[in-house]
């Protein structure tokens, strides 16, 4: 339980930190994300490249380990998250562009 409650810290301490410094078109993307999910919106294209599916898959992820669970955000994880290796390489690959 104690975990948890640090884990939470962690994460609001992070998502701050992203909101002063993060990239805009990928924080208004996760808003929109999470917006549509927790609304029961079923899942549509709210992004075209790379950076943008990304952050989509991030904030469902996020969701997902924070406890959310519905089937609108199961229906967002499965059109948007299969977890391809492929997947995994454009988030490494993310975190490394200038």
């Amino acid at each position: 339980m104690i975990a948890a409650a640090i884990e939470a810290a962690h994460h609001d301490a992070f998502q701050q930190m992203m909101a002063a410094c993060g990239d805009p078109a990928a924080l208004a993307t996760k808003r929109r994300v999470v917006d549509a999910v927790l609304a029961g919106e079923p899942p549509t294209a709210v992004a075209s490249d790379r950076r943008g599916r990304i952050s989509v898959r991030i904030a469902l992820r996020q969701m997902k380990s924070q406890g959310h669970a519905s089937e609108a955000l199961s229906a967002w994880l499965a059109s948007f998250d299969q977890g391809a290796p492929e997947e995994a390489d454009d988030e490494a690959d993310l975190h490394h562009e200038g």
